[in-house]
């Protein structure tokens, strides 16, 4: 029996982590240090940090550190498996800004990738939710539906504005926001869609509540389905995790294609967790996969203290 003592509150955690995944049924997948730089060059916009730590190999090939854990996984895939359930545990190295050092950063993470059913992507978001508890007692969730703000920027004609309204999303600028609803002559009934959008922060049903009121047109139904049996799986399994609507933070519109979430606890001055459902981009590699995952930044619990 090992005593809790002689580890690390990291250590701790991840050793709890493991034996949450595994006890769900997904299975330690490890990986190679090195990928080609060429494939990371090739996929660019789907990831985070822009700088990658590269290297000249002996035989003249451009390799590098990984910054992505997601990318590496994806590369090689069996695509003759239907359903691929992955947790793992590994170092990526990026710089967090163009002016900071590279750092090494200890990722701990999911991923369940291949011909998936909404339980599967559900499934994986309570998973998200329930990992929360092991930082605090009392997370919170937060979700958005990444489809629904690439639909509205695209009916309301602000694609030009694209990057500045998705600045404006993520720093809640209703300022910049109406700046370029101005600008750019956006009808009223869609500037008032996306104002109303901006400060939406409610509880998940709530939040599906206010949303299905500002969303009438059928454009949008098959969203508001999935965000309902979302609620419904969430609140059939008595999820202890607080989940918020909230589109301020619609992050990595290129990588998260359809929902996306981070979780947040008191006290971290940053999300502890980051993720999201990725199919456009697992269909680089088969056409009728569907993804989803999440990470968890362990050192996280520096900024927090002893949790």
């Amino acid at each position: 029996m090992f005593k809790k003592e002689l580890f690390t509150q990291k250590e701790i955690l991840s050793f709890e982590l493991r034996e949450l995944f595994s006890s769900q049924g997904y299975s330690l997948y490890q990986m190679k240090t090195f990928e080609p730089y060429s494939y990371y060059l090739k996929n660019m916009d789907f990831l985070s940090s822009k700088n990658i730590l590269y290297f000249t190999d002996r035989d003249g090939t451009l390799m590098a550190l990984k910054p992505d854990i997601t990318l590496s996984i994806i590369k090689n895939l069996d695509t003759a498996v239907d359903k691929h359930k992955l947790y793992y545990s590994e170092n990526v190295y990026r710089a967090p800004n163009a002016s900071g050092n590279f750092q090494e950063i200890l990722q701990f993470g999911v991923e369940v990738i291949g011909r998936l059913s909404d339980e599967d992507m559900f499934s994986l978001i309570f998973l998200a939710a329930i990992s929360l508890l092991f930082f605090d007692d009392q997370p919170v969730l937060l979700v958005s539906d990444n489809s629904i703000f690439q639909k509205l920027i695209e009916i309301a004609g602000l694609g030009k504005a694209y990057s500045r309204v998705f600045a404006a999303f993520q720093n809640k600028n209703l300022m910049l926001l109406e700046e370029i609803l101005a600008e750019n002559n956006t009808d009223q009934k869609y500037r008032e869609i996306l104002i109303r959008l901006l400060s939406l922060h409610l509880p998940l049903k709530k939040g599906i509540e206010e949303l299905e009121n500002l969303l009438d047109d059928e454009d949008f139904s098959e969203n508001m389905a999935y965000l309902k049996g979302l609620y419904r799986y969430l609140e059939d399994r008595g999820l202890k995790t607080e989940v918020y609507l909230d589109f301020s933070a619609p992050e990595g519109l290129r990588y998260y294609d359809r929902i996306s979430f981070v979780g947040i606890i008191p006290g971290a001055s940053s999300e502890v967790l980051r993720g999201g459902e990725y199919s456009n981009l697992v269909k680089t590699k088969d056409a009728s996969y569907l993804a989803s995952g999440f990470a968890i930044y362990l050192e996280k619990i520096e900024d927090k203290g002893s949790l």
